[in-house]
């Protein structure tokens, strides 16, 4: 229940806080996602890195640098953190949790990513600014709202497969570490933070030989 309930946190709080930061952050003006699904239509399908079939495009690094606007002046938000070699590593090491997430047996399942999209369709429906922004970005895009669901059920994968595996990883943290608390507590820690940082790094670093850049 607890893992079930995560998931759909996770996927319903990122739909619900992105478009509330494009509505501080942008006002009456034309809609930031509106823009960004603009920009996704513009894809280059030059390819930067790639990891076992897996390919990083230009595309993808300018679609993330895109997003990052939405941040603003968020204070979390490093500008090192959205340089395109920044990008590159983080959309490889990405992969290579939902491999992790495969091989440890944590792979999203076709249950969990339809409950997922059952969320945040009941989000779209139930708030109405997060159905004006997803109408705006479907706009830009130039998606109908059921080719827009169907690209967030095939992602949703990825995203799950990842969250799931961030869970395991807290449970392997409070092992580790004997934490004196239950994992959901140990996952909002700075120290967990730090645990999957390095996690991560160190994934990158072991797959490196795999790896092979051409920007």
């Amino acid at each position: 229940m607890k893992k079930k309930n995560a998931i759909i946190l996770c996927s319903v709080l990122a739909l619900i806080i992105v478009c509330s930061i494009c509505v501080v952050s942008f006002g009456d003006e034309i809609s930031f996602l509106k823009s960004l699904g603009i920009s996704s239509r513009q894809s280059d399908d030059t390819v930067l890195a790639e990891y076992k079939g897996f390919k990083v495009t230009q595309g993808m690094v300018n679609f993330q640098k895109r997003a990052a606007n939405l941040a603003g002046d968020n204070p979390n938000v490093e500008a090192c953190d959205y340089t395109k070699d920044a990008i590159i590593d983080r959309l490889l090491t990405g992969r290579m949790l939902v491999e992790e997430a495969e091989s440890r047996g944590v792979a999203a399942t076709k249950a969990e990513m339809e409950e997922n999209l059952s969320s945040l369709k009941a989000s779209y429906n139930d708030y109405p600014e997060v159905k004006k922004q997803v109408d705006e970005y479907c706009s830009g895009a130039g998606l109908s709202i059921d080719e827009y669901w169907t690209q967030v059920y095939d992602q949703s994968y990825d995203q799950i497969s990842r969250t799931n595996l961030r869970i395991l990883l807290g449970k392997d943290f409070c092992s580790e570490t004997n934490y004196n608390g239950n994992v959901d507590d140990a996952l909002m820690t700075n120290e967990f933070d730090k645990y999957y940082n390095d996690h991560r790094a160190q994934l990158l670093k072991e797959h490196q030989s795999d790896v092979k850049y051409y920007s």
